[in-house]
């Protein structure tokens, strides 16, 4: 960790241009994770550098010079001498850059030793990952991701995704990003876009945020009747083997918002509540439905609220009542929730 804070510069551009080793990829995902701002600044790097290299193409003359315009159009006055510091540093990583770029990536036979990697967020949590594209993930609770090492000698930057997961992709014409999400595929080029695609939900969501995507059905008897593009604030359903559901306009604030410790409820039955409930606080809930129970969807948000604060806020809005049992043998609190016909004090 401290050999990264000591030479941040070599080590993101080695990040942003995809030839940083299976150790370095490593070391920079434990700083991105050691603290929230690394995100942000690595973030803000990036898609500076992204505007840079389009205009550029490593030209250094000019991609400093963009830089400082860039800074200019967009920073008040009272910052300028916190963003010269930027500046500094910004135009450190393209030089560092352009100089990778005039020597050897890796050598062939490196490369043909590179293995999948697969990333795993646990319950209860959720876990930033930076790909070798330098494209950010950030999944939610119980998700996994699953990429190459190297997206070096692929005409595609594929990855695969159980779970959910916020994706700001690096921008690249020459290779498209493509999530495989089961039998629905996101094909990008540069965007933001949220998908969930959990085991044991029966559908796939996919919303786009900003830029726009492609979603096509991998399953044969789907991909014909299945393949649309997306523009921003958009929502996508589909069916666990590919049907889609639904096409329609969104609130961006219930989707994706989980980055930000928010719980958001749509119209969702009681089963759903339960699996987002087991996955956000990472706890045992057994489900006990009155056979008369009026079943209604349950829409609301919660902003980083404690789970008895949302159970509270259910026991009155939706007939329910809950008690805790102690722990499983994972060591997860484990709870019951009963739905009646009507409230219950």
């Amino acid at each position: 960790m401290k050999d990264i804070k000591d030479n941040i510069h070599p080590f993101l551009a080695r990040i942003v241009t995809g030839n940083a080793t299976v150790e370095e990829q490593q070391q920079f995902n434990e700083w991105l994770q050691s603290d929230p701002k690394n995100l942000k600044e690595f973030s803000r790097y990036r898609r500076l550098w992204n505007s840079v290299e389009e205009e550029h193409h490593f030209d250094l003359k000019n991609a400093r010079k963009a830089v400082h315009e860039k800074i200019k159009q967009t920073t008040p006055v009272r910052t300028i001498a916190v963003w010269k510091k930027v500046a500094v540093s910004i135009a450190s990583i393209v030089l560092l850059i352009g100089l990778l770029w005039t020597v050897k990536k890796f050598d062939n036979e490196e490369l043909n030793t590179l293995s999948a990697e697969t990333v795993k967020c646990g319950y209860g949590m959720t876990k930033r990952v930076v790909l070798p594209d330098s494209t950010i993930v950030v999944l939610n609770a119980g998700s996994q991701l699953t990429f190459p090492h190297s997206f070096v000698d692929e005409n595609i930057r594929l990855v695969q995704l159980v779970g959910e997961g916020l994706f700001d992709v690096t921008k690249n014409k020459k290779k498209p990003f493509i999530v495989d999400a089961g039998n629905v595929e996101v094909k990008v080029l540069g965007t933001v876009f949220n998908v969930s695609n959990y085991s044991d939900d029966n559908e796939v969501e996919v919303f786009l945020k900003e830029g726009s995507v492609e979603l096509n059905a991998t399953n044969v008897e789907r991909a014909s009747e299945n393949s649309i593009l997306m523009v921003p604030n958009q929502l996508a359903r589909f069916t666990n083997d590919g049907q889609l559901l639904e096409l329609k306009k969104a609130d961006p604030r219930d989707f994706g918002t989980w980055n930000e410790g928010v719980l958001n409820f749509t119209n969702d039955s009681m089963e759903e509540v339960v699996r987002k409930l087991c996955r956000k606080y990472n706890v045992s809930i057994e489900l006990i439905k009155s056979d008369n129970a009026t079943e209604n969807g349950i829409t609301a948000r919660f902003d980083n609220k404690s789970l008895e604060y949302v159970l509270g806020i259910l026991k009155i809005t939706s007939s329910i009542s809950y008690e805790k049992n102690g722990v499983d043998e994972y060591g997860k609190t484990k709870l019951t929730i009963k739905t009646h016909n009507t409230i219950t004090n």
